[in-house]
């Protein structure tokens, strides 16, 4: 099914927010806000995502809470990696790391 991309973008959001609260580190909320204000700065064109980029972050953010679940910090930290480096190769031109 297709997903709500404007809803998908709010709970999107609200994920990531509260990870970075999980992590409590005052450094690491600089550095997400940091992030946030350059992505939106440079993405005014691509606010809401490609669906195929949403089933894929979603994909990832479930492994990524299966690690958390299963409190294995290793698998955790792998998976955010994916995640991120997804993300950045689906904002930047011709992609810039390796996904896995």
């Amino acid at each position: 099914s297709v997903p709500d991309l404007a809803q998908f973008v709010a709970l999107n959001r609200m994920f990531h927010l509260r990870l970075v609260e999980m992590a409590n580190s005052r450094w690491r909320n600089q550095m997400v806000s940091e992030l946030r204000k350059v992505m939106n700065l440079s993405n005014n064109n691509t606010v809401l995502p490609k669906i195929s980029r949403v089933q894929q972050s979603i994909r990832e953010h479930h492994n990524l809470m299966e690690a958390l679940l299963a409190k294995d910090a290793n698998d955790a930290l792998g998976q955010m990696k994916i995640h991120f480096a997804s993300e950045l190769n689906s904002i930047l031109p011709g992609g810039l790391m390796p996904t896995r």
